[in-house]
């Protein structure tokens, strides 16, 4: 009896050494491997995740696009679940990142920014003559024009000239023999206003005809060629009138011409014929343009409108008589600012009705003359408010630069000492006045 419990008793002790020892061996080769693959694996996910938010909050800043780095980590993503022994967590992490991923692209199609003011900036009369063209072809923009204005005329979001001449290659037999002086330029040099960064040029003013209606049309060729927008002067009066419409930083901007001055009537647009948009008080074309004024203001919904007229007496800084009436209704009917040139010299500025009038930049690139000129610039702030700056300038030998020092502020003074209404600070930022 004691042997046969004897022999039990070993067997059941061999029976649970046995269940021991697989126990104790499957506890630690399981608890082995959950170590060395499962921690492992769940960490690289969290750590991909992270890299990945990381990488999409940067991209939300610059661009819509994907970056190198997302497109990277997407793969990496890809091959986890591929290859991971826990489908399911990598899958519910993958999940999750998608998710992330189509939140920062909704993110990203619907984010505006802050507002960026627009700026314009405008210059008076320019004549791209021969003398000029040959320092541009020995020395390039700097042969005629100083660094700092190259500068401002490319990064302007508008820059605006006036174009003083037709851009025609007829002989001078198409001269127009009643004006006491004519001037034109090949066509090939309008090149030049393109690699200046200039955006829109007006044809409203007194030599733009005087070559003819050809030479006129020579003109409107040569700058659609060469990506340059043109304002008051056209194939019909509809066209002459008609303002340059551009849309900037969510600001819709018209910018449209005329000039008061003209050898004759001969040089108006009319239903269907070529010339120019004219503004002389009295007449019907005045009161087309203030109409048209309204119209983009009221019914083409532009937030900002600015006209560019020819007028004023020639060689004084005095600003004569007919030149507030037309500003003044212009203003009044709805234009935001109004800039002037022809008097070949500078003349003021007036604050009316909150729009700057600058009276007359003066010559800017025009022959041999020695003039003090200026850069008149407005910028468009989100209130739709415009607020005026200008940057003076000298002319001279077929050069223009940028004015520094004693200089610039001696013609900083000189402007606001002829102007009606204004203060100009050492910067060249225009204010009105406080009434008295």
């Amino acid at each position: 009896m004691k042997n046969t419990i004897k022999t039990m008793n070993l067997k059941t002790i061999t029976i649970i050494t046995a269940l021991l020892v697989t126990i104790a061996v499957c506890v630690t080769g399981c608890g082995s491997k959950d170590t060395s693959v499962k921690p492992a694996n769940a960490q690289a996910t969290v750590d991909d995740e992270n890299e990945t938010s990381s990488d999409t909050q940067k991209e939300d800043n610059t661009s819509n696009e994907p970056s190198k780095e997302e497109t990277s980590t997407q793969s990496e993503g890809e091959k986890q679940e591929n290859t991971t022994e826990n489908g399911n967590t990598t899958e519910s992490i993958t999940k999750e990142q998608e998710n992330k991923d189509e939140e920062s692209t909704a993110n990203k199609n619907t984010y505006t920014g802050e507002y960026k003011p627009v700026t314009l900036s405008f210059t008076g009369d320019i004549y791209l003559s021969d003398i000029l063209y040959n320092n541009y072809t020995k020395s390039g923009l700097t042969g005629f024009l100083g660094q700092s204005l190259v500068d401002r005329f490319k990064n302007a979001d508008l820059m605006i000239c006036d174009h003083e001449y037709p851009a025609t290659n007829l002989p001078d037999e198409y001269k127009a023999d009643y004006q006491i002086y004519t001037y034109k330029a090949p066509t090939e040099r309008e090149k030049i206003w393109s690699e200046l960064g200039v955006d829109i040029v007006t044809l409203a003013n007194n030599h733009t005809l005087d070559y003819g209606e050809q030479g006129l049309l020579d003109t409107f060729d040569a700058l659609n060629a060469n990506g340059i927008s043109y304002i008051g002067a056209g194939k019909n009066l509809d066209e002459a009138k008609s303002a340059e419409i551009r849309e900037i930083n969510g600001k819709k901007i018209a910018v449209l011409a005329a000039s008061r001055f003209v050898p004759n009537t001969g040089w108006y647009a009319g239903e269907n014929k070529i010339g120019l948009m004219t503004s002389y008080v009295g007449t019907d074309r005045f009161q087309m343009l203030k109409d048209e004024i309204s119209r983009l203001k009221n019914e083409e919904g532009c937030d900002t409108v600015i006209v560019f007229v020819h007028f004023g007496t020639e060689k004084t800084n005095q600003i004569n008589d007919n030149q507030p009436v037309i500003a003044h209704g212009y203003v009044d009917s709805g234009a935001d600012a109004v800039i002037a040139c022809h008097a070949h010299t500078l003349q003021g500025i007036e604050i009316y009705n909150n729009a700057p009038i600058f009276y007359n930049l003066g010559n800017f690139l025009f022959g041999s003359y020695s003039v003090d000129t200026a850069v008149a610039n407005l910028t468009i702030n989100e209130d739709n408010s415009v607020s005026a700056n200008v940057t003076p300038c000298k002319s001279a030998g077929y050069v223009t630069t940028e004015a520094e020092g004693e200089e610039a502020q001696r013609i900083l003074k000189y402007i606001e000492s002829i102007s009606v209404n204004v203060n100009i600070d050492e910067n060249g930022n225009i204010t009105e006045k406080p009434a008295e």
